[in-house]
């Protein structure tokens, strides 16, 4: 009842930013705008975000990982979608030594977040840039692991998203993304959060097993592991 609940209140919340900002919008130009006001000017703070979105939730999740040894020491880490620096949070937690570059398109994020790098001795960066593009990443980083969780849903051009991820990662290196699980109220939730957007946000929403052999051939890469974890699916994909 408790999941229930805080999946209602984060559907409530979602409707409310979007309809209190009138961002019924039909071009993707409107996207960054979109999440500023979602996550940055409306009533939704980065606190009430952590809470109401099962944010605090991820860091199990983020402990398996490196648990799994998926995450290692030395390693350089982006973290697309990083919000409030939680993945920070806990490899400082963890006392693990690497290199992580946090990437959120909200200023409020990146402002709440910025608090660990401090932490990290500058180990720890995050810039406000999208995800699509990462305009501000030089063309020649390269990272040993990609983390890309909870995103998914506000992917407006999944191709070039993905062609990005890839550029990005090195050869033998991982990425790890998450997709819903197929239920009545995530599909629900997902075509209120499309419909109060116009549909601006076409990013693949849930998991299936033809999807992920066609995202292997096309993309040439190999799934190492699918995780199970709450509404989600957690791939862990290497790059071939």
């Amino acid at each position: 009842m408790k999941k229930l609940f805080y999946d209602i209140v984060e559907a409530m919340l979602t409707i409310f930013a979007v309809m209190k900002n009138k961002f019924f919008v039909n071009n993707i130009n409107a996207y960054q705008k979109i999440i500023e006001k979602l996550y940055s000017e409306s009533s939704i703070s980065p606190i009430l975000y952590n809470k109401f979105v099962h944010y605090d939730k991820r860091e199990d999740l983020f402990k398996l990982l490196i648990r799994k040894n998926y995450i290692q020491n030395n390693q350089n880490v982006l973290d697309l979608g990083s919000g409030t620096g939680l993945f920070s949070k806990v490899i400082l937690e963890s006392n693990m030594n690497l290199n992580l570059v946090g990437i959120d398109i909200s200023s409020s994020m990146i402002q709440h977040a910025n608090v660990y790098t401090y932490k990290s001795n500058g180990k720890h960066l995050f810039i406000k840039d999208d995800f699509h593009n990462l305009t501000r990443l030089s063309d020649k980083r390269k990272f040993d692991v990609i983390v890309a969780i909870g995103i998914n849903r506000f992917v407006v051009k999944p191709s070039k998203f993905y062609e990005t991820v890839l550029d990005k990662v090195k050869i033998n290196g991982l990425i790890i993304l998450s997709l819903y699980k197929r239920n009545i109220l995530k599909i629900i939730q997902v075509n209120i959060f499309k419909t109060c957007t116009m549909g601006v946000f076409k990013g693949v929403m849930y998991y299936n097993s033809k999807l992920i052999s066609d995202f292997e051939n096309y993309y040439k890469i190999h799934t190492l592991n699918v995780i199970n974890f709450r509404s989600k699916v957690i791939l862990v994909l290497k790059r071939m």
